[in-house]
């Protein structure tokens, strides 16, 4: 998928007991792809990892400070993005076919600026690449939350590890 991405949409399919990636073009085209569990679980490693290499989260020295900072940057974007927008349910084409492709592989690497390119591979040698903005991923890492959240899969997509950094920050006592 070389054209400039419109819109995305997962949702959850329980006849499947998968997740519908839809995204749309400014050209309308559209292009669907299935996401399993077992999918999720091993992409969501990937993702946060992209999430993380942001430079301002990358320069903190320690982990503690590291999770903040993402988190801090995960809610800023967040708050940026227009989830009430419904999604433009009429393609002009579907340049893949009807059916969803199954993504049995992923790529994911850093683009030039602050973009990032995923790429769902198919077993039978199919893809769809997006180009991702920054605020975009973190949209994205929101909405496979919530839709493997509505999938009742019992996943731990977590931005941030709150067992590892714990809620509350630890008090210091300097002497």
């Amino acid at each position: 998928m070389s054209q400039r991405l419109h819109q995305l949409q997962l949702t959850y399919r329980p006849e499947q007991d998968r997740l519908l990636l839809r995204l749309r073009t400014t050209t309308a085209n559209e292009f669907r792809v299935w996401l399993t569990r077992r999918f999720v679980s091993q992409a969501w490693p990937l993702l946060r990892r992209a999430l993380s290499c942001d430079p301002e989260i990358t320069a903190q020295q320690d982990a503690g400070s590291r999770d903040a900072v993402l988190a801090f940057e995960h809610e800023r974007a967040l708050s940026k993005v227009d989830f009430s927008q419904r999604y433009e349910d009429c393609p002009s084409s579907l340049p893949l076919g009807g059916e969803p492709i199954l993504a049995s592989r992923v790529d994911l690497r850093r683009g030039p600026g602050e973009t990032h390119a995923i790429a769902f591979h198919s077993p039978t040698g199919q893809s769809v690449q997006l180009r991702l903005q920054k605020g975009m991923l973190h949209a994205f890492c929101k909405l496979l939350q919530d839709a493997a959240t509505q999938a009742d899969w019992r996943l731990a997509l977590q931005v941030v590890d709150v067992h590892k950094t714990g809620s509350a920050p630890q008090s210091r006592v300097l002497q």
